[in-house]
C-alpha cells in the first residue's frame, strides 16, 4: 500500500508479512515458469501443479490482509482500507462484467491472463493515493 503510512504495529507487521510473501511470490514464478519450459512435465498433473504453485503466496497475502483488518486497533487506519478494497473489488467486478457482455453479445477475445488481479491491485493504489492526497491531517503527532 503506497500511500499508506500508518505506524501502527498491526500494519507494521502486515507490511513486513506481505514483502515476506511477495518476495516467496517471485521465486515460485519464475521457478515454475523454469520447470515447466525445461522440465517438460509428464502428464497434465505436473502442468497443474507447477500452475497453481505461484498462487500460494497471493492467497497467503489475501489471508494476511485479512488478518491485518482484523488486528488494527486504529478504526481510521481500518476505514480507509475497508474503503481501498471496496474499491479496488468493484472495479475488477465492473471490469468482468464488461468483458463477460463483450464475450457473449461481441464475441470479444476474454481478459489476457492477470489483468484482473492488475486492476484490482491498481484501484487498490489509486484510491490509497487519493486517501492520502485528501487527508488534510498528515500525521498524529
Amino acid at each position: 500500500m503506497l500511500f499508506f503510512k500508518a505506524n501502527t504495529k498491526a500494519y507494521k507487521t502486515y507490511r513486513r508479512d506481505s514483502m515476506a510473501l511477495g518476495i516467496v511470490y517471485g521465486l515460485l514464478i519464475f521457478l515454475s515458469a523454469w520447470c515447466v519450459k525445461h522440465h517438460v512435465p509428464d502428464g497434465v498433473f505436473w502442468l497443474y501443479f507447477w500452475s497453481l504453485v505461484p498462487t500460494i503466496p497471493l492467497v497467503g497475502m489475501v489471508a494476511r490482509l485479512a488478518k491485518y483488518l482484523s488486528d488494527e486497533t486504529d478504526e481510521y487506519q481500518r476505514l480507509m482500507t475497508m474503503q481501498s478494497l471496496l474499491i479496488g473489488t468493484a472495479a475488477l467486478l465492473i471490469t468482468l462484467l464488461v468483458n463477460d457482455f463483450l464475450r457473449a453479445f461481441a464475441k470479444a477475445s476474454p481478459l489476457e491472463p492477470f489483468v484482473a488481479f492488475v486492476i484490482f491491485c491498481a484501484a487498490m493504489g489509486l484510491t490509497k493515493m487519493v486517501q492520502w492526497i485528501r487527508n488534510r491531517v498528515r500525521d498524529d503527532a
